[in-house]
């Protein structure tokens, strides 16, 4: 299979090998092929939501309350999810900006983001702690 532009590709938790996802013919996509969200393509490790990079799709309307659980499978390291582009206007900690707006969600350890979308638009999260893109 072809890895087009915008390919989501997921790591398989049994052999942490990368697949296209959707791909049911089981090929491998080459971590040499990946070019990360933050566009570099050097060595480092991927973290990825449920899997996958990028994170699942969340589709939210303008004043709608958006409730987002996390759990923190990471082995050792803390983490956040920062919501790039959105005011927290009265819930100033659901930033997700690790030691500044939060505290780090620890390893094994659940975090449920709660705010409401003030605006209209595109966005993206993003981990949010440490060296974490």
């Amino acid at each position: 299979m072809r890895l087009g532009f915008m390919a989501k590709v997921y790591i398989n938790s049994t052999d942490r090998k990368l697949f296209t996802y959707g791909d049911t013919t089981g090929a491998t996509v080459d971590p040499g092929r990946v070019i990360l969200a933050d566009g570099s393509d050097h060595d480092r490790v991927l973290f990825t939501v449920n899997k996958t990079l990028p994170g699942p799709e969340l589709v939210v309307f303008q004043g709608q309350e958006v409730k987002v659980r996390v759990k923190n499978s990471l082995v050792g390291t803390e983490t956040s999810i920062h919501w790039h582009g959105l005011e927290m206007r009265g819930t100033p900690w659901m930033d997700g900006a690790a030691f500044v707006t939060q505290c780090p969600i620890l390893p094994g350890q659940t975090f449920t983001y709660k705010f409401k979308v003030p605006r209209a638009g595109t966005f993206f999260y993003h981990a949010h702690s440490g060296m974490q893109v």
